[in-house]
């Protein structure tokens, strides 16, 4: 069965740190970026699809269309790095039975009524709202930005920030 091997929030989905760092970090055979807006823009697909390094399989899907692949074993013995530019996606996900262990949260830019909780990522109340109903599930919520620096527990983001 398919395993995700890093399931991560970055609203720039692949750029230099997910394939020179991330992806040398933890097994991948496929990495896998899960948004709805993408998935229906061949051009954008395209583009995604040009930086993943040739040695790895790559897939760009709906939300409804990761879920149901994932059910169906389209991945197979795949080790999976997978990507959302959202909170909410990555909780839908969750929520309709990807087996994520662990959510990465990496760079998200700062937008109206977000915090700056830790280098380039940024958060609003509502985000930290859902990342603790995700936590509640029993998964593991961090911030990390790259692999050999260290990251922040969710715990603690929310005590200091978001009391």
């Amino acid at each position: 069965m398919a395993k995700l091997t890093l399931s991560r929030i970055d609203d720039r989905l692949i750029h230099g740190q997910i394939i020179v760092k991330w992806s040398k970090s933890v097994p991948v055979d496929r990495i896998l970026i899960v948004d709805d807006q993408f998935a229906e823009d061949p051009f954008m697909i395209a583009i995604y699809k040009s930086t993943v390094p040739r040695n790895l399989k790559f897939s760009l899907l709906s939300q409804e269309d990761a879920v149901k692949k994932w059910e169906e074993g389209f991945f197979k013995e795949e080790d999976i790095l997978m990507l959302t530019r959202t909170v909410n996606t990555m909780k839908y996900l969750i929520e309709h039975g990807m087996p994520v262990g662990e959510v990465n949260v990496g760079g998200i830019a700062a937008k109206a009524a977000s915090v700056v909780v830790a280098g380039s990522i940024s958060i609003t109340k509502e985000d930290a709202d859902h990342l603790k109903e995700i936590a509640e599930k029993g998964v593991r919520v961090y911030f990390q930005l790259i692999p050999e620096e260290n990251g922040w527990e969710l715990d603690w983001i929310i005590r200091k920030y978001f009391k």
